[in-house]
């Protein structure tokens, strides 16, 4: 396991109930350096403002003590969760650290140590307390990669900007609603490295604490609004997302990177070939493929198909480790002209993603429908004063601008449309995709 150039400090544990490493330390003992300082004189704060102080802390990396936590956090009606991973450090994307706070505590669990989600599941899953989250997609996907399916969750991020918040990071949220100035130090950092000190601990502590007064807030916002519908069908197509996540794991190397469904056949010879050469190059490194050569720079050389070595440099400025395997890639790609890589599966899944090309009629007519039902959706969403989002989220009005629904049906299969919407906006919609 990697260490960290800090030194490791004292921990806060809960006393008589998840002891670490038989080490119990009293509060006022521990020396801490904030890594927050309050801005109240110059931003006055509207919510009640948790102290730190308040707040015991348990760092929990082990099965035993990991399973006495989830019994006692399951008692709760409400939790709040983040997730820190190794930020795109390594080969293989982890997650590094789960916290968890109640009223008065905060769990810290080493999911490192604790290799399995399975303990996670009822505190985690539908059945288990409700989960606060702030901006819940990036989450989402961490839980079910390392084997929790996650449930009964509310996104403070997605809350505030259906509710029509302009800046909804959680940095911003908490300076605007509690006068506190969170300091970015370690938003970036690889959390994959033990031991953590004692000013990463406070760092974990404070993206939790706040986010049990903010939900007494939005969640009141949101009852007004009359938009809790809306958010459950975005967090279920959020789920959705995730799901098709993992199934695409088992899709070959190529098929990762964004863009090649733009490719022809030909050039998605080429990017078979080199993806595997970058994958190799990666792991070697222990660095993600895309700190090798960058994705877009990948679709670019399967584009372009360079003839040579200066052609080749001339298609991205690449760092030292892409350009340590340039005349390989060259190699390769010079051997594409005259050799068939593709098997008959990548085949299979070439050919089902090929979508017929719109005619210039075609896209016409759908930059124009498109324009019509962002005008509809901005006039309902002032009417009800909302976001945007509420009345037509972007991934369905792109979806209906494609498949073009021809009645209820059939727009009520776009994937995180809704009943609710359906009811609201149904008829209109498909009035305005008619009369286009």
């Amino acid at each position: 396991m990697p260490k960290d150039k800090d030194t490791e400090t004292n921990i806060i544990v809960l006393p008589d109930k998840v002891p670490v490493d038989n080490v119990l330390v009293d509060k006022e003992s521990v020396d801490k350096e904030p890594v927050f300082f309050i801005e109240s004189s110059v931003v006055p704060h509207t919510l009640e403002r948790p102290s730190i102080d308040d707040f015991n802390v348990c760092w929990i990396n082990n099965v035993c003590d990991c399973d006495k936590a989830v019994d006692l956090l399951c008692k709760e009606s409400i939790i709040a969760l983040d997730l820190e991973a190794d930020n795109m450090f390594h080969y293989k994307n982890q997650l590094c650290v789960i916290q968890v706070a109640t009223l008065d505590a905060v769990y810290l669990f080493d999911p490192i140590a604790i290799s399995s989600g399975k303990c996670f599941q009822p505190l985690l899953g539908e059945s288990g307390p409700v989960k606060l989250i702030h901006d819940a997609a990036f989450d989402v996907r961490l839980l079910y990669d390392y084997g929790v399916t996650p449930g009964n969750i509310f996104d403070t991020c997605l809350a505030s900007k259906f509710l029509g918040e302009q800046a909804v990071g959680l940095s911003t949220l908490l300076l605007k609603y509690f006068g506190v100035k969170l300091n970015k130090e370690f938003q970036c950092i690889d959390w994959s490295l033990r031991p953590l000190n004692e000013k990463k601990m406070q760092y974990l502590v404070c993206d939790v604490i706040y986010l049990m007064n903010l939900y007494t807030f939005l969640s009141a916002a949101v009852a007004d609004a009359e938009i809790e519908e809306e958010i459950n069908e975005e967090l279920h197509y959020i789920s959705l997302c995730a799901e098709d996540d993992l199934k695409e794991k088992n899709l070959p190397l190529w098929a990762k990177i964004k863009g090649w469904k733009r490719l022809k056949r030909k050039q998605l010879n080429v990017l078979k070939v080199i993806a595997e050469i970058r994958d190799v190059a990666a792991a070697k490194k222990d660095l993600p493929p895309s700190r090798i050569i960058k994705n877009k720079t990948m679709i670019s050389i399967a584009k372009k198909i360079p003839d040579d070595l200066k052609s080749l440099k001339k298609i991205d400025r690449f760092n030292s480790s892409g350009r340590q395997i340039l005349q390989l890639l060259l190699d390769v790609i010079i051997e594409c002209k005259t050799s068939e890589f593709l098997t008959s599966e990548d085949l299979i899944v070439f050919n089902e993603a090929q979508r017929p090309r719109q005619t210039k009629t075609e896209a016409t007519r759908t930059k124009g429908l498109k324009k019509y039902l962002k005008v509809y959706r901005d006039e309902q969403a002032k009417e009800r004063d909302v976001d945007a989002q509420v009345v037509i989220p972007g991934h369905c009005l792109k979806e209906i601008c494609h498949s073009k629904p021809c009645n209820l049906e059939e727009l009520a299969v776009v994937r995180g449309f809704g009943e609710k919407r359906l009811k609201l906006y149904g008829n209109e919609i498909l009035e305005i995709v008619q009369n286009d």
